[in-house]
């Protein structure tokens, strides 16, 4: 079902193509006797309608959120009701599941209903469920509950989960259950969703012992990730390599975080109103106590400063300023509600070495001079103790040059046009010489 852009973003919505959906539905019902399908997330039920083309004589489900889903085709059940709790469908269990579940991000869902979720679902998996886990990661937890024994289930999703660091326990799990049967990642300039920045991936699972290693194939075109989705010209197996992230082969050598540590920046929550030109920050005659020099991001070099407000009094001219980012609603966004008060922004130290977040192109590299403190489009790169401090124009000096450049893009994440992401844990995870 398409919906608006802002819609979707709440409500994760992203119809599956129907050559994807046919595919998918092949492989789940390639087994000797599929009687039940399970669609959660149904929307337009394009994964029942091609399972249905297959096999008429299946008895198909469709759980929806929205009641404006459907209308479920002839031989197709349709359920108004949330999927993730217990009650929509009990322990009901089904020869086959097909998916491809909303992906809603952690920081739109509220965050008692993410606890109980965690609590709940990862607890019976016995896994510790991070908080960062979107809905995408919730269904899947729920369907593998009700596969039935020797049935199957394919989802497709996107990739960022399978090397984020929220999503470890959940490929362990996976990799200790013995379902696992398939990691199969298109190419993030495959554009399989057309309009959405992020990289497909679908997962196949069976709920038996498995004959073999687990097929894990990355980089393929639409045509093959169909093609390999439905059975044909499977790779060659192997092993699914527990939590570890399984977007790119494993890399071998040292790595930057043995030396040094990569954090994040500060996430203001509201850098119009935190981040102040010099001349602002005068102009409102706030006092030098509350002002730190930050620097915004990788093509935000100029000096900037940053709103920092301890627990103390609040003097005169701040108190005025708070007010009016009250008054324009600011300390009811996400990130500054979360906060305690509003406007005191998490302390950062500043970092010798700044690394930028996203690019596309060459990943961007910058020696601290000014004492800065990093806003959350960079990261800081730290030395560990007993790391000379020597080591960081080295490392830097070796990340701009065309071997580090390779490395760290090895590390990244990659999304479509070119769009790389490096978290600080990607950060750490680059490969570094041994005589650096």
């Amino acid at each position: 079902m398409g919906v608006g852009a802002s819609a979707r973003q709440l409500s994760g919505q992203v119809p599956t193509p129907a050559p994807l959906a046919d595919a998918m539905a092949a492989w789940v019902l390639a087994r000797p006797v599929v009687t039940t399908l399970l669609e959660p997330g149904a929307g337009g039920f394009v994964f029942s309608r091609a399972a249905l083309r297959r096999a008429p004589a299946l008895e198909v489900t469709g759980v929806e959120i929205d009641p404006r889903a459907g209308p479920a085709p002839p031989g197709a059940r349709l359920l108004i009701g949330d999927f993730l709790d217990d009650a929509t469908l009990g322990e009901r269990r089904f020869d086959a599941i097909l998916c491809n579940p909303p992906y809603v991000r952690h920081h739109h869902l509220d965050p008692a209903r993410k606890r109980e979720l965690a609590a709940r679902l990862g607890g019976r998996a016995g896994i510790v469920l991070s908080g960062l886990a979107g809905t995408h990661v919730h269904f899947l937890l729920r369907a593998l509950e009700l596969l039935a024994p020797g049935g199957r289930a394919a989802f497709v999703t996107g990739a960022e989960w399978l090397q984020a660091a929220y999503g470890a326990s959940v490929r362990r799990h996976l990799a200790a259950s013995g379902r696992l049967r398939a990691v199969l990642v298109a190419h993030p300039e495959a554009e399989l969703f057309p309009g959405v920045l992020s990289t497909a991936a679908v997962i196949l699972l069976e709920n038996a012992p498995a004959a073999g290693g687990v097929r894990v194939a990355l980089d393929l075109d639409v045509d093959s990730l169909i093609r390999l989705t439905a059975g044909g010209g499977a790779p060659a197996p192997t092993v699914a390599r527990d939590g570890e992230r399984w977007t790119r082969p494993p890399a071998s050598g040292p790595r930057l975080g043995a030396l040094f540590r990569a954090r994040r920046g500060v996430a203001t929550g509201a850098n119009h109103f935190f981040v102040l030109t010099p001349a602002r920050a005068r102009e409102l005659r706030l006092p030098a106590g509350v002002l730190r020099p930050c620097v915004a991001g990788p093509r935000d070099l100029e000096p900037r400063r940053l709103l920092s407000v301890g627990r103390g009094a609040v003097g005169r001219a701040v108190r005025a300023y708070l007010d009016e980012g009250e008054a324009a609603g600011l300390h009811l966004r996400y990130v500054c509600r979360t906060r305690d008060p509003w406007y005191r922004v998490e302390e950062v130290a500043p970092a010798p070495l700044l690394v930028g977040y996203m690019a596309r192109g060459d990943v961007r590299v910058f020696t601290n001079r000014a004492g800065a403190v990093h806003l959350n489009l960079l990261h800081g790169v730290y030395p560990r103790p007993g790391t000379p401090a020597r080591l960081v124009a080295r490392l830097r000096r070796y990340l701009e040059s065309p071997a580090g450049q390779a490395a760290a893009l090895t590390a990244a994440r990659r999304y479509a046009r070119g769009l790389i992401k490096l978290e600080p844990r990607d950060v750490e995870d680059i490969v570094i010489p041994d005589d650096l």
